[in-house]
């Protein structure tokens, strides 16, 4: 049976509003990140996600073999999203997992994703942020198990 799952993701990145547009322009703005020295972007993901270690740890490491072109690069492509007129005809279900600690923005996404895709069923995780699956991977591995089995 088919199946998709959309983890921490955006829906659609338009700037159909004054809000999605400034949202837009921050995050286009703060993608220059992605240019800092390796060592000073891997403190700032270190105490950026210090509540869940794994996680830390993880992305601390992670930054620190960026290519940070190729990242910015990256960052810039992932903010031109927009699911939902291809999720509209999809005929299996989807899921949609996001961090209760995620920014509000990124819980607003997923959400209007769950509004404008029927098939969609949304589930927040407790005490999470963006990445899900290593900020809680036991509850994490358990919703996608459980969303995987299902025979419906």
């Amino acid at each position: 049976m088919e199946r998709l799952a959309v983890i921490d993701s955006y829906s659609d990145t338009r700037p159909t509003s004054l809000g999605k547009a400034l949202w837009l322009a921050s995050v286009y703005a703060g993608s220059i990140s992605n240019l800092m020295p390796p060592a000073a972007l891997s403190r700032i993901m270190r105490d950026q996600y210090r509540r869940w270690p794994h996680a830390a740890d993880y992305l601390s490491k992670a930054v620190t073999r960026l290519r940070p072109l190729d990242a910015l690069k990256s960052r810039w492509a992932i903010n031109l999203v927009n699911y939902p007129p291809a999720l509209n005809a999809a005929t299996y279900p989807i899921l949609g997992v996001v961090g209760e600690d995620s920014w509000p923005r990124s819980i607003a996404f997923m959400e209007e994703l769950q509004r404008a895709v029927p098939c969609t069923h949304l589930i927040r995780v407790a005490d999470s942020n963006d990445p899900t699956p290593l900020c809680q991977p036991e509850a994490f591995n358990a919703i996608l198990t459980e969303f995987l089995n299902d025979q419906r």
